[in-house]
This record gives C-alpha cells, sequence and structure tokens, in this order.
C-alpha cells in the first residue's frame, strides 16, 4: 500500500472545505441536494475532480444540466474561499463530475 500522499491529503482537505461551503455560503437552491464523495487533484495542481451525487437523484437530464451550470457559476467563489481556507497560492480548478445512484455504491 502507498503511503498517503501530499495530493491525497489535499484532496481531502477540498472536500472537507467544499462540503462546508455548500453547507453554510452557497445559496443557489439548485446546489443544496448535494453531496461530496471525493476529490481527486492531479499531481501539477491543475485540476481537481469533484465528485458528486444529488439527494433524491437527477429526475431529468436537463435537471443535471442546471445543476452542472451552476456549479460552473460558483466555480470562482468556491476557489476563492478555499485558497482563504488551506491558505494555498495554487487553488487547483474545479471539475465537478456526477455519480450516478449506482455507482456510488
Amino acid at each position: 500500500m502507498r503511503p498517503f500522499s501530499r495530493v491525497d491529503r489535499l484532496g481531502e482537505e477540498l472536500r472537507t472545505v467544499l462540503a462546508d461551503l455548500f453547507l453554510k455560503e452557497v445559496k443557489d437552491p439548485r446546489l443544496q441536494r448535494i453531496t461530496l464523495h471525493r476529490v481527486r487533484v492531479r499531481p501539477d495542481l491543475e485540476f481537481a475532480q469533484v465528485f458528486f451525487s444529488l439527494l433524491g437523484g437527477v429526475e431529468t437530464s436537463e435537471e443535471l444540466q442546471e445543476v452542472e451550470a451552476a456549479l460552473k457559476r460558483v466555480e470562482g467563489f468556491l476557489r476563492r474561499r478555499i485558497g482563504k481556507e488551506l491558505r494555498i497560492r495554487k487553488v487547483p480548478r474545479l471539475e465537478f463530475i456526477y455519480l450516478s445512484e449506482d455507482m456510488t455504491s
């Protein structure tokens, strides 16, 4: 088993901070049902893949598109807050990836 790397630790810290931000500071009602599962950070720290699902699932593809559009709009805010919370200079760009119900089990 490989040791827990810096990138793995950063991914877990990002997940914790993002979960807190979605809970307390993001006011968009489309984003209130988000559950974060994992954050995978690339070794060069350029991008972070944020795996999420929605409580209750997704009814239609239009609903998922609305959620993804809302996530893109809030990305700048999230990155600024992450930088302040974690005190890191280089905050990775966030790529949100939806996990369907059968993929989260």
